[in-house]
């Protein structure tokens, strides 16, 4: 039986909350448009992004792991936190690398990047998460 795209992004959102990652965020695990806008804590957001309806279902579903800013200087200018930035970009790689599922198959789809978040002092690591999905 095919699923929705909620359903799925519940799924992922399940997944990914009970995964590696669960120990070493320092906040919440939210699913889209969920996540406060004014957070300043380390989040995961679990995000649909797209996919395509036939014997096995296949898509995309975004990770995105926000990063506060840190002081760079005196001056109180803040910066991406580059150092905790790369140890979560690694330990995304390490997970989806890990991550198993009677359900579903997963991998990496493109590699784990940072961007600015405008308007907050925060950073955001974008996973793109490759999933297949049986439907017989």
């Amino acid at each position: 039986m095919e699923k929705t795209a909620k359903q799925i992004e519940k799924d992922v959102f399940r997944i990914m909350r009970n995964s590696e990652l669960k120990n070493v965020i320092g906040g919440k695990f939210y699913r889209a448009g969920m996540r406060p806008k004014n957070a300043k804590t380390e989040d995961v957001v679990v995000k649909f992004l797209t996919g395509i309806d036939e014997q096995e279902q296949s898509g995309v579903v975004l990770v995105h792991v926000y990063v506060p800013n840190i002081q760079a200087s005196k001056d109180g200018e803040l910066v991406e936190d580059i150092t905790r930035v790369d140890e979560l970009e690694e330990l995304l790689n390490a997970t989806v690398a890990n991550l198993e599922d009677g359900e579903y198959l997963f991998e990496k789809d493109g590699t784990p990047n940072s961007f600015p978040v405008e308007g907050i002092e925060q950073h955001f690591i974008n996973m793109r998460l490759h999933y297949r999905r049986k439907t017989f």
